[in-house]
């Protein structure tokens, strides 16, 4: 597993909008006991200026600095969202298999 932080910015919009990252994620309670619950990306918009560095299957860790594994989706996006292309730090975790799938996908 190695950990990645991108500086990323937020999807266009018309000024003074709220925007988020084009990044759709699910929470996900980890089977083993005491394991805080992860977030996972499941996909990625195609106006999402974050494609090429998060990826699917990446496992969001934190937020600015912030760690989210105490966070739930609605408190994560309030979190994210922001004036459009503004920039957020993300940190993510990605495991070997995300890797292998990304370089076959040939990206």
């Amino acid at each position: 597993v190695t950990r990645e932080e991108y500086r990323v910015s937020r999807v266009k919009a018309p000024p003074g909008s709220k925007v988020g990252l084009g990044l759709m994620l699910e929470r996900k309670e980890e089977e083993a006991a005491g394991a805080p619950p992860r977030i996972r990306v499941v996909e990625i918009s195609d106006e999402a200026v974050t494609r090429e560095q998060v990826r699917v299957g990446d496992i969001l860790v934190a937020v600015d600095g912030d760690a989210v594994d105490h966070m739930d989706l609605e408190e994560l996006f309030a979190h994210v969202r922001g004036e459009p292309e503004t920039e957020v730090r993300l940190t993510v975790e990605r495991d070997a298999l995300s890797r292998r799938m990304w370089e076959e996908a040939g990206r």
